[in-house]
């Protein structure tokens, strides 16, 4: 029975390393070396497994910020104003948008829609993205977005934002919770890159590689006990989460 039990684990792993392989579909990939010596137990991702595959998604995550790392994303433009020339239409924009680089000549490369399925019944325009041909015009036209206030077109409130791989982008959404507790105190906090919590109490910087970190230190940081208080009330609870059977790890290995 015992046998039979660990030829189906591995059978579930294996069809898991096709699915990736195949469908794009990756979960979790164990190393080869550990399926081949039954270390994985099902349900569990060992403290040595989830490192090694901490590692390895950030690696490539970080190859895949560094393609990216000339485009913006625009969320709020209205569906179809970009015409049938996205990249003359956002060349032309980006004058408008931002009168401070109206002399500077900002070469767009390309530009598109993000592409949405089907299912999606969402009325919001799609995510627009475009490729600047300078990394240093990208920095400038993000600094000019954050300097210049609310930027409408159409009647349509545009954001500007870096345009992240899916990997980078969760980790960073994940601090969300943590940052609106922090700002209905009156606390000012910041995202450093990759995924990094970054707080300034009583003119001392903290850093926080992940939420369950901040949720457990920042009330100790505070000398006021009611804001204490405050804060172990309203910080989020961390939660383990688990997707497909398996215990997905809520620190990150250095």
């Amino acid at each position: 029975r015992k046998k039979k039990k660990k030829g189906r684990e591995l059978r579930e792993i294996w069809a898991g390393v096709l699915n990736c392989v195949l469908g794009g579909a990756c979960s979790y990939i164990p190393p080869f070396y550990l399926i081949r010596s039954g270390r994985v137990e099902k349900g569990v991702v060992g403290e040595e497994v989830g490192c090694e595959l901490s590692s390895r998604e950030k690696k490539l995550a970080d190859l895949e910020d560094r393609s990216r790392r000339n485009n913006v994303r625009l969320v709020g433009l209205p569906e179809g104003t970009e015409g049938s020339d996205p990249t003359g239409f956002n060349q032309k924009a980006i004058k408008e948008w931002f009168p401070t680089l109206a002399n500077s000549e900002m070469e767009v490369e390309r530009a598109h829609r993000v592409y949405r399925s089907q299912k999606d019944t969402r009325n919001s325009p799609r995510v627009f993205i475009f490729k600047l041909l300078r990394y240093q015009d990208r920095q400038r036209l993000l600094k000019a977005s954050r300097a210049s206030g609310p930027i409408s077109h159409s009647g349509a409130n545009l954001r500007f934002f870096v345009d992240y791989s899916s990997f980078t982008s969760k980790r960073r959404m994940a601090f969300l919770p943590v940052q609106k507790s922090l700002r209905a105190e009156g606390i000012e906090s910041f995202l450093l890159y990759p995924a990094q919590l970054k707080v300034t109490i009583s003119g001392t910087v903290h850093t926080f590689s992940s939420p369950q970190e901040a949720e457990g230190r920042l009330p100790s940081l505070f000398r006021n006990d009611e804001k204490k208080e405050v804060l172990k009330q309203f910080l989020p609870k961390a939660r383990t989460e688990k997707t497909n059977g398996q215990l997905i790890l809520q620190k990150w290995c250095h």
